[in-house]
This record gives structure tokens, sequence and C-alpha cells, in this order.
């Protein structure tokens, strides 16, 4: 696909040379492979972009998961910490 930028830059370089017609069309190739490099690199950095949002995603889950892990162990940090050393065993609906 060449623009009008493109056309107007491979008469530029056609004009330049003592070669004008094989000029031209190394000019108008030159300028299609660097937009076509320039479509790549567009769609790589989407891409990062993309997988960079789904891990940003994934540490706030993580750290979600690790507040509630940190919850639930304090909580049973505190319920033996209750019970202190002894080794009786606790009351059960049985016992009382």
């Amino acid at each position: 696909m060449t623009g009008p930028s493109i056309t107007a830059a491979a008469s530029a370089v056609a004009a330049a040379t003592h070669e004008p017609e094989a000029s031209y069309s190394m000019a108008v190739t030159m300028l299609d492979q660097m937009n076509s490099r320039l479509t790549e690199l567009e769609q790589e950095f989407l891409k990062g972009e993309n997988r960079l949002r789904a891990l940003l995603q994934e540490e706030a889950d993580l750290r979600q998961t690790l507040i509630r892990i940190s919850g639930a162990v304090q909580v049973l940090q505190e319920l033996v910490a209750g019970h202190g050393t002894a080794t009786e065993p606790c009351p059960t609906s049985e016992q009382a």
C-alpha cells in the first residue's frame, strides 16, 4: 500500500539518482518494508500491553488470596495461643 507520503518520498529518492525507475522502485520497496515492520511492532506492542494488563490483574488477585490466607493464619494462631500448651483435648458436645 503506497500512500501519498510514500509516493512523494520515493519520487524524491528517484529524482536524486541517475536511474529514476530503479531508485523509485527500491524506495517504494523499502518504504513498504518499513510500513510492514511498523505494523508488526504496533501489534507486538498491543500484545505486550494486554499481557501486562493480565499480569497486573493476576498480581491483584494473588494479593487478595494472600490477604485471605494471612487472615486465616492469624485466626488459627490466636486459637492455638488461646489454648496454651496444655495437652488437654478441646471440649466437644459429648463432654459438655
